[in-house]
């Protein structure tokens, strides 16, 4: 951080909140139209300003002192997940599992944001006790050290951050109304049969369905294959070799707590971008789903399905059909559900019926569906790209290695340059802060090994 910059506690730049959830004995507390935050809504979204579960004023009312305004920085504080932070784009109340700071004026809330968004790890190691789940209470919370830079430079930090989060953020809007369109076209052709009504309908196992189609188990609608299990003995220490996908990787993304294997237990358990993965086995109403993995090469691990397609089936058909089943798949694993966990398994895959239609039909919804889940990739693939530039800038940024020079920052545009020595591997990251006016600041950092 610059020289000119402040060693400060958390609870020097702003109010410490702890959550509270209101009594479930009072059920007029809930359903209203006040966010009510957990960590589960913490799933990767910079701001929240929707939530799982909402409060009504009176049950607001009942945990007033756990009330927190929009623009406030949560973090949650407990359990495996400690260490989310996200902004509070509402007045909201949050659950005993989130610490929230409400900045003071003096200083920038998305600075601060950012300034905890990269100590997950250091956070965890606050809170390593003697419980089996590690909590960070707030007082050891508001004890954490923050280094706080003048306001310009904190809202330059801010801006040039903030530039690539409203990206993402875009995309992931426009994922939303693209998923939402391309399956209300999947209803209105393998629900309601809109289209295909006037050819005619015959009875089946699962009701009237058009003359031609048939129905089959969910199992043979795709290739189910289940990843491997690994042991503690299969991770390399360097992290060198492939990350193993687990369920977190699948809503985080590859992370500091990813374990990489430099073991190869061949093509049956390699996944690589574009592959559809399905979680069977988590907790339900969190971990069961459908997803495309864009990751890059990586090894699978068990409790998750790799989708594989027939030449005849669609891909959009089975990814939506997926989708369409989640809330009646999340009842099934709650039925077999033992300490928090369930599980959809192959059998109830087997005697779960769907429709299916012709060939010729598959093809024809792979065509007028097809672009959009296209587009959806390739939002994820940028998103991506927009999120490793962010968190190679921002610790680059917190500590001044990167200097801005203006707090009227424009945009920042970074690409990734791969050059290879005789000895060695350089990945060089070329990064150009554009500012208004003439003012230019170029960076160039090159890491020895190639990996950050």
């Amino acid at each position: 951080m610059p020289s000119e910059s402040w060693d400060l506690r958390l609870s020097d730049v702003g109010r410490i909140v702890t959550g509270k959830t209101p009594p479930t004995s009072h059920p007029d507390y809930f359903g209203g139209d006040i966010p009510f935050v957990t960590p589960t809504d913490m799933d990767g979204r910079r701001t929240i300003a929707e939530t799982e579960r909402y409060l009504t004023d009176a049950g607001a009312r009942s945990v007033a002192g756990s009330r927190i305004p929009a623009g406030a920085v949560m973090v949650s504080c407990i359990g495996s997940d400690m260490g989310k932070a996200a902004i509070a784009g509402r007045d909201s109340v949050t659950n005993q599992q989130i610490n929230t700071i409400v900045v003071s004026p003096r200083y920038v809330p998305l600075f601060v944001y950012y300034n905890l968004s990269v100590r997950k790890t250091e956070l965890q190691n606050m809170a390593v006790g003697g419980s089996a789940v590690p909590i960070l209470n707030k007082g050891h919370f508001a004890e954490l050290p923050i280094e706080v830079p003048p306001r310009d430079v904190q809202i330059s930090i801010a801006r040039i951050l903030g530039a690539l989060d409203d990206k993402i953020e875009l995309n992931r809007k426009m994922n939303e109304t693209l998923e939402q369109t391309a399956r209300a076209i999947f209803k209105s052709w393998f629900v309601d049969f809109e289209p295909f009504r006037d050819k005619g309908m015959v009875d089946s196992p699962l009701g009237k369905i058009p003359k031609g189609w048939s129905s089959q188990a969910l199992y043979d609608c795709a290739d189910f294959v289940n990843g491997a299990a690994y042991s503690d003995i299969d991770f390399s220490g360097d992290r060198s070799g492939l990350p193993v996908v687990k369920i977190s990787e699948l809503k985080d993304g590859i992370t500091a707590q990813t374990k990489f294997t430099n073991g190869n237990l061949g093509a049956r358990y390699r996944i690589n971008s574009g592959d559809m993965l399905y979680s069977w086995s988590g907790s339900p109403d969190t971990s069961l789903d459908v997803f495309v993995w864009m990751g890059g090469p990586a090894w699978l691990n068990q409790h998750i399905f790799r989708v594989d397609l027939p030449h005849s089936r669609s891909r959009c058909f089975v990814y939506l059909l997926l989708r369409t089943l989640k809330s009646r798949l999340i009842e099934i694993a709650r039925d077999k559900q033992t300490t928090g966990l369930g599980h959809v398994t192959a059998r109830d895959m087997k005697e779960l019926l769907v429709v299916m239609p012709p060939h010729q039909v598959l093809a024809g919804f792979e065509e007028r569906v097809g672009a959009l889940y296209d587009r959806r990739l390739a939002n994820d693939t940028e998103s991506r790209t927009l999120a490793a530039i962010r968190d190679a800038l921002l610790p680059k940024l917190m500590s001044g290695e990167i200097r801005t020079t203006s707090d009227e920052v424009r945009s920042a545009n970074c690409e990734k340059q791969d050059g290879r020595d005789t000895n060695d591997e350089r990945r060089t990251t070329r990064c150009e802060v554009r500012t208004i006016g003439s003012t230019k600041a170029e960076v160039r950092s090159t890491s020895e090994d190639g990996r950050r």
